[in-house]
């Protein structure tokens, strides 16, 4: 699994972030925790990761995503596409992993894909 660190919050036990969130770089010095992954529940469970894809308004486009997630053996949990104004969309796809790794190949997959301009995590 990815790096990660616990921040003790108000009432509501230890919230988990990756390094690097914005969230994790705002705490209180104080409330964080080192935490790390159950090596033996990592590969077992599927996690939502929220993809972020820039990508050509043209047909076949939501297709391509699709067909690049799906054939990596992965499901689509949510996806939300917006049409934005300089003849390009937006899509944000929540997909269900097992691990960086998947996570890693997910994105090289779907920048293969025609149309597809730019894979980000978010």
């Amino acid at each position: 699994g990815e790096n990660i660190q616990g921040v003790i919050s108000k009432g509501k036990g230890v919230k988990i972030h990756r390094l690097g969130c914005k969230y994790l770089l705002e705490a209180d010095e104080k409330r964080i925790v080192d935490v790390r992954w159950d090596d033996e529940a990592i590969n077992t469970s599927l996690r939502p990761v929220q993809l972020q894809v820039l990508c050509e308004d043209t047909p076949g486009v939501l297709a391509n995503m699709s067909r690049a997630i799906t054939t990596s053996g992965f499901n689509i949990g949510n996806v939300h596409l917006r049409k934005l104004s300089n003849g390009r969309g937006l899509a944000r796809l929540e997909v269900m992993l097992k691990s960086l790794e998947d996570l890693e190949n997910v994105i090289k997959r779907l920048r293969q894909e025609d149309g597809i301009l730019e894979v980000t995590r978010r």
